[in-house]
């Protein structure tokens, strides 16, 4: 039995970025969103991160959106990875 989690990673600077690859790598379904397009295009380009540094290798994301709602589709685990004033209050 394969343990596929689909995890959405919201936020893609550096610290949602190195999760979401992190965990495309050990085998998690990951969709990743950010509300720059800019920020995502090279990412969308490579069709996910690729990871150096301690940890290194490709992690093939899912999905890669601007769209809030298509990557929250059937995620089981929500990861918000943005800085605290990236929230309304």
């Amino acid at each position: 039995m394969s343990l596929m989690m689909n995890v959405a990673v919201l936020g893609a600077g550096n610290g949602g970025q190195a999760m979401a690859g992190y965990l495309a790598t050990q085998g998690f379904n990951v969709r990743l969103w950010d509300r720059s397009l800019e920020r995502l295009e090279p990412i969308i380009i490579q069709g996910g991160i690729t990871l150096t540094g301690k940890l290194s290798g490709f992690g093939a994301l899912k999905t890669i959106s601007t769209e809030l709602l298509e990557v929250l589709q059937d995620a089981q685990v929500i990861m918000v990875v943005t800085t605290a004033d990236a929230m309304k209050t």
